[in-house]
C-alpha cells in the first residue's frame, strides 16, 4: 500500500522528512503531493533531509499533472 504525504508550503521538512523516513523503514513507498512552487521546495527539503536519516539513497520519480480549475 502507498502512503501519501500532502506538502504545503508552509509544512515543516523535518516532520515531512519524518512522514517519509518511518514509512521507507516499514517498506512502504511515499507518493508526495503538492501544489505550487513554494511546496514543491518544502517537499524536497524533506526528502533531502529523509535521505540523511536513512544514510542510503533515496529513489524519486516526479509526475506533474496540470489541473486547470485550479
Amino acid at each position: 500500500m502507498q502512503e501519501q504525504i500532502k506538502v504545503s508550503s508552509k509544512s515543516n521538512p523535518k516532520s515531512v522528512a519524518g512522514f517519509i523516513t518511518n514509512k521507507i523503514k516499514d517498506g512502504k513507498p511515499v507518493e508526495i503531493i503538492t501544489i505550487g512552487a513554494a511546496a514543491l521546495n518544502q517537499a524536497i527539503k524533506g526528502l533531502s533531509i529523509a535521505k540523511q536519516y536513512l544514510s542510503k539513497s533515496l529513489c524519486c520519480e516526479a509526475d506533474f499533472v496540470n489541473y486547470p480549475d485550479l
